[in-house]
């Protein structure tokens, strides 16, 4: 029997865990999550994965981009070609079965094929309906899910996360504790035991308890868990699951990883756990009840006597960091019928004016029917091999562009904001543009003064250039409303047109006295606001009106009402808050 080292697991130790383990149950535990940096303390990791399986068996390594018929299969178009019938090809997860498939970028893999994948890890098989082909393939393979995301809305797809039984972090471990030598784990007695291993009623439900208030959000976590508890126990020799076991299928399965501890903490932490044995010796229970069948309470004392305290902290906030491996996040602005981007697929009608065929999609739904037309061409030379192509048989790309989203700053620069709160004002758009600036977005600012409206920064994604352009914004003069919200109306419509998402932020006190003819006739101006108003409204371009002023205006509110924008008073905030504020509706 191998025992386990007696210092603290390392989280390099519990990553070779991990690797051992999926080796031992492949099929169970479905794969590993693993969160880390492209570098050579994961390729060391990915080859000591490999090592756990069989002699032999088959290795696949995709990226992110792999296409739907790379990776499920389909027509062989070669062979189809030649042969004059259909020819299916078997994709990479076929190709797999009894093996392995490691996923490069795991966090920017698609919708489509994470289903794919999904489905074949849960059915054992892939089957092939494409291209005019139907076939079925066995495909038991474990996955390896390298998601390199750094930021929160780049992960695993949750489908596909919540199918890998075990998780484990990579980035904080250094070349100098992975080349320290670890336990070595006997792999094929460990497979041939598992069968045989037994686990009680009472720590079942303990583990399925834990899963659940860890947040865990379907029941997979429950069976991966005690599944993983089970391969512990299998690879440390013994046929029956004990607290250690468990403890150690908690920091795999849920992929918690411990902080750095002082030794005092270490002494501390011990001897609190002798203290809590000894209370369980002292109880009327533990005299009457044998090992094998602890009651539940034993079973959770014992448990906690084993995880550290960071665990037990974890798991009631809430498991963290499950959730965020298992989150999906924004996918940002999109455009489907783009002409250029990723390529998501092929249609049977151009999608766009100019559309690209995509010649092997149309060989593909071409070559099934070659023989059936030789025979029809009646004017076919014996002598001349040539395809027979249909127009009906025309596949052409369709397009994925991801746009990003402008936010059009309207900004009320007049005598009366220039006096009330124009500085705050400038302060929360230079706090907005540097967030626009980190998601990628553009920004546009117009400021509307004096006799009309101008458009002082086009569509941009220099951070220099808005701050440039705000730090010289100028206050005075009169407010002319209908010119700023007809030059913001503009500037929508235009970015509209090249498939960008509008947002619009008017800041500003509702109170416009300067008319489009540049006069100030009181009716004129009522006049012109109102029509610039029904004017943005029926386009329907997303906005908000921030009331600028140091006291709410009902004019302001009616102004949010009339183009049908969110209205937003923030009579004491700071340009902080106002930011905030702001920041929180772009998001929404």
């Amino acid at each position: 029997m191998i025992e386990p080292p007696g210092d603290p697991p390392s989280p390099w130790d519990d990553a070779l865990l991990a690797a051992a383990m999926i080796g031992v149950d492949p099929d169970g535990l479905g794969g590993v999550h693993v969160r880390s940096r492209a570098g050579a303390i994961r390729d060391r990791w990915v080859e000591s994965a490999m090592k756990s399986f069989q002699v032999g068996a088959p290795v696949r390594r995709i990226s992110a981009g792999i296409s739907e018929a790379r990776l499920a299969g389909g027509l062989d178009l070669g062979a189809t070609l030649q042969a004059g019938r259909p020819v299916v090809e078997r994709g990479v997860l076929a190709s797999a079965d009894g093996g392995l498939v490691v996923l490069a970028m795991a966090e920017r893999l698609g919708p489509s094929a994470s289903g794919i994948i999904g489905l074949a890890l849960d059915n054992a098989q892939v089957r092939v309906e494409r291209d005019g082909v139907s076939s079925l393939h066995p495909a038991r393979f474990a996955l390896i899910a390298l998601d390199e995301g750094a930021e929160p809305d780049e992960a695993l797809a949750a489908s596909l996360a919540d199918r890998l039984g075990l998780r484990i972090e990579l980035n904080s471990i250094g070349w100098r504790e992975a080349e320290k030598p670890g336990v070595t784990y006997q792999i094929d007695q460990a497979r041939d035991l598992l069968p045989s291993v037994s686990v009680t009623d009472d720590m079942v439900e303990t583990l399925c308890a834990i899963a659940q208030s860890a947040g865990a959000d379907s029941m997979r976590a429950s069976l991966q868990l005690v599944r993983a508890a089970r391969v512990c126990a299998a690879l440390r020799g013994s046929s029956t699951v004990e607290a250690m076991d468990a403890a150690a299928a908690l920091r795999v399965s849920l992929g918690l990883q411990p902080p750095a501890q002082s030794s005092d903490d270490n002494d501390e932490e011990t001897q609190q756990a002798d203290e809590e044995n000894q209370r369980s010796e002292q109880s009327e229970d533990d005299g009457e009840t044998s090992s094998g069948d602890m009651p539940q309470d034993l079973v959770v004392e014992a448990t906690e006597a084993t995880l550290p305290k960071y665990l037990l902290a974890s798991i009631e906030a809430g498991a963290a960091m499950r959730s965020s491996l298992g989150g999906a996040g924004k996918s940002g602005a999109q455009r489907n019928r783009a002409k250029r981007g990723r390529a998501i697929g092929v249609s049977d009608s151009p999608p766009s004016p100019g559309a690209r065929i995509d010649v092997l999609s149309t060989l593909r739904q071409a070559a099934p029917w070659q023989r059936i037309r030789a025979q029809r061409d009646v004017d076919r030379t014996p002598t001349v091999q040539r395809l027979h192509i249909r127009k009906d048989d025309f596949r052409y790309i369709r397009y994925r562009e991801k746009t990003g989203t402008l936010a059009i700053f309207a900004v009320d620069a007049s005598g009366s904001a220039a006096v009330e709160r124009l500085a705050e004002t400038k302060g929360a758009i230079e706090l907005l543009l540097a967030e626009c600036y980190v998601r990628r977005d553009s920004v546009a600012l117009i400021a509307f003064r004096g006799k009309g409206a101008e458009t002082l920064l086009e569509p941009t994604r220099s951070l220099v250039r808005a701050k440039r352009c705000l730090s010289a914004l100028p206050g005075g003069g009169g407010t002319p409303l209908a010119s700023g919200i007809l030059a913001a109306l503009a500037l929508s419509s235009s970015a509209a047109g090249k498939g960008q998402s509008v947002v619009t932020v008017f800041l500003t006190d509702g109170r416009g006295n300067v008319a489009l003819d540049g006069t100030s006739s009181r009716d004129h101006v009522t006049e012109d606001t109102d029509k610039a108003a029904r004017l943005f409204r029926a386009a329907g371009f997303r906005s908000i009106v921030i009331d600028t002023a140091r006291r709410a205006q009902p004019r302001a509110e009616s102004l949010a009402r009339a183009m049908a924008s969110e209205y937003l008073p923030l009579p004491r905030g700071g340009s902080t808050a106002m930011a905030r504020e702001i920041s929180a509706r772009m998001e929404g």
